[in-house]
């Protein structure tokens, strides 16, 4: 719902417009200058930084592209080749994406959506979130991501307040990013959550039988440890993140 009311109220997002080149990459070698707004990558129509950006980092280093563009009014196209740069995906792993060298010029509109395609992104995005969610926790359980980087009440409250300066929009979006995740965490196959409960259902089915009094004690028990043990950590986490700087001078 949060995503949906964004789309129709909408959000700032920079355009295509040019505020540097970096040396060494494409776009300076092929001759795009400062200033100059990219309208379309291979024929393919861009309005949007974010666009431009997903469509490049999708191409593989090496590739030509021509990009259309507008200087002083006029239209002009050049080929620039994309290179590469490792980047680290922030869940614990590197990947190389494809870069023209540039970045945005600071030039932001406000993009709204009809209410039909604002529920169409809406449910774009809370999936992204999802697929995201479920990766992070494959990377924690395979140790290629540190519990480190989780986020718990006390970091959602220090976040909430930097982004509610920003105003209704940026909270609508950290709201509707924080329901996804607290969602997808509850149905976690845990017991004193719902995907517990559903597992232990499963299980029940499965026998043929219902548990014993005694197990689903013992189960509930172990399961609300795990979730106490976890959350101490996280905010220990939390702590050490925001404070960590502060407490090493005191001691």
């Amino acid at each position: 719902m949060c995503f949906w009311f964004i789309n129709i109220a909408g959000y700032p997002a920079l355009t295509t417009k040019v505020g540097a080149l970096i040396a060494g990459f494409g776009a300076k070698e092929a001759g795009l200058e400062v200033g100059d707004k990219i309208t379309a990558v291979d024929e393919r129509k861009v309005d949007y930084w974010d666009d431009l950006q997903s469509i490049i980092q999708a191409k593989k280093p090496g590739t030509i592209v021509k990009l259309f563009f507008l200087r002083n009014n006029r239209e002009y196209s050049l080929d620039v080749n994309i290179k590469e740069k490792k980047i680290d995906d922030g869940l614990g792993s590197r990947r190389s994406i494809g870069l023209l060298g540039i970045s945005p010029y600071d030039e932001v509109v406000i993009v709204k959506h009809a209410p039909f395609k604002s529920f169409s992104l809406g449910l774009k995005k809370t999936w992204a979130l999802t697929t995201m969610t479920y990766q992070a926790l494959g990377q924690m359980l395979r140790l290629k991501l540190s519990i480190k980087e989780a986020t718990g009440p006390l970091g959602i409250f220090f976040i909430t307040s930097h982004v509610a300066r920003q105003g209704i929009i940026a909270i609508l979006n950290l709201m509707g990013i924080i329901s996804v995740s607290l969602s997808l965490f509850n149905l976690l196959p845990f017991p004193v959550l719902d995907g517990g409960h559903i597992l232990l259902l499963a299980i029940e089915k499965i026998r043929g039988k219902y548990l014993s009094l005694k197990a689903e004690r013992i189960i509930t028990q172990v399961g609300l440890s795990f979730i106490i043990f976890l959350a101490l950590i996280v905010t220990y986490n939390d702590i050490m993140r925001l404070f960590g700087d502060k407490l090493s001078r005191m001691f």
